[in-house]
């Protein structure tokens, strides 16, 4: 619904309709409703021992203004990684692709070097 959406977002005002409709395809193919109760039925507990068995290096980007994922989670989640950077986008909510992909991609694409010049 338009209101998740707009919850997602730091700014909702930068919502144009063609974003929103965007958002909205999925929910026109058949069967997305049940999909997504399988999807939620199919969810465990976070268990923070796997989360620290992971022994690659990893990238934990959040937006300051994630009302979807607390950005508490976030810094938790880069803190039980043995190998990750947090990044905390400023003025951005649950998604950096969509309001920060410049600042998204000055972080993401020199971690992605960084792991091709290890090999």
């Amino acid at each position: 619904s338009d209101s998740i959406l707009e919850m997602a977002w730091y700014d909702p005002e930068r919502l144009t309709d063609e974003i929103r409709e965007g958002y909205r395809k999925p929910l026109k193919a058949s069967n997305w409703d049940r999909a997504l109760w399988e999807l939620t039925l199919a969810r465990k507990p976070y268990d923070s021992s796997k989360v620290q068995s992971v022994r690659i290096p990893s990238l934990v980007i959040t937006g300051d203004s994630d009302r979807i994922v607390p950005v508490q989670d976030s810094i938790r989640l880069a803190e039980e990684l043995h190998s990750a950077e947090l990044f905390i986008l400023p003025e951005t909510g649950h998604l950096p692709q969509e309001e920060s992909p410049a600042l998204l991609l000055e972080i993401v694409i020199p971690f992605v070097r960084s792991l091709i010049e290890k090999d």
